[in-house]
């Protein structure tokens, strides 16, 4: 069976700039393939999505014509997916076919065809919280300073980013404390540099802290995960929304038109060497 969508050239171009950092370099988790982008289609709209199970990108955007009301899911290869984007116009349109477990791509400048990655792709959409306790809007170029600021060494590595540090951040009235300090290692000498602090404007605090209170959540965080997740939004502002130590952090842009979601697992506090997953 043919199915057959059409979608403006600069969204799908946005789509996979947007979500193709968060793929994995492993083939599969637990059974599941997360090396290739997500294509989850329905209703008239497209989700491209990518994980490595310890960080989810997607992008959402709606469709130029869609002949097919049911949701349906096709896994391309991320680096055909790179290509095509370098390939085509963002002001032409992008009609994409599937059959027979591949892929077609045609645009008036460029087309392109591959096989499609098989396998289940993990459920992504069950993984976003309904809900979050703390939400902050802050500089995005004020956030990234402070990073920068506050690593001086990247002493963890990992499979999916190599070298990266352990940031720490901490959510207070009206600030965000950025921070490499750590309570189970001794203070170093150059203890100030490591820490930094922003203005930022709290939107949502279910705790609702006083001026006085300094007792959050203390989140553990990849810098190189942040990092990767801050340079794909547009605009001088982020949201960033947040549970607890443990759940996943949200990074989204204040446009609500945007289509842009991030979420990134901590690290466990409790345990430096363990990031913690999303998916098992």
């Amino acid at each position: 069976m043919e199915d057959k969508i059409t979608i403006e050239g600069r969204k799908f171009i946005r789509g996979i700039e947007k979500v193709a950092y968060a793929t994995s370099k492993r083939k599969e988790s637990a059974g599941k393939p997360i090396s290739g982008i997500c294509l989850s289609i329905g209703g008239g709209r497209i989700d491209f999505v990518a994980t490595d199970i310890y960080r989810l990108a997607i992008y959402s955007a709606k469709l130029v014509k869609d002949a097919v009301l049911k949701r349906r899911m096709y896994i391309v290869p991320v680096e055909a997916a790179r290509e095509l984007a370098n390939k085509i116009s963002k002001d032409e349109n992008l009609e994409i076919t599937v059959q027979d477990n591949k892929i077609t791509f045609n645009s008036p400048s460029y087309s392109l065809t591959c096989d499609l990655i098989q396998g289940k792709f993990p459920s992504y959409y069950k993984v976003i919280p309904r809900s979050f306790n703390i939400e902050l809007k802050a500089p995005k170029g004020k956030l990234s300073e402070a990073i920068r600021n506050v690593v001086k060494e990247r002493l963890y590595r990992s499979e999916e980013v190599g070298s990266y540090e352990r940031i720490k951040i901490i959510p207070q009235k009206n600030k965000l404390v950025v921070s490499t300090l750590s309570s189970d290692q001794p203070l170093p000498t150059d203890y100030k540099s490591r820490v930094h602090s922003i203005v930022v404007e709290t939107l949502y605090n279910h705790f609702g802290f006083s001026d006085e209170d300094t007792i959050s959540p203390h989140v553990y965080l990849n810098d190189m995960y942040v990092r990767q997740a801050l340079n794909t939004i547009e605009g001088a502002k982020v949201i960033i929304k947040i549970i607890n130590e443990y759940s996943p952090i949200a990074i989204t842009s204040p446009n609500p038109e945007d289509g842009y979601l991030a979420l990134i697992m901590p690290i466990n506090p409790d345990n430096p060497q363990e990031q913690l997953a999303l998916v098992k």
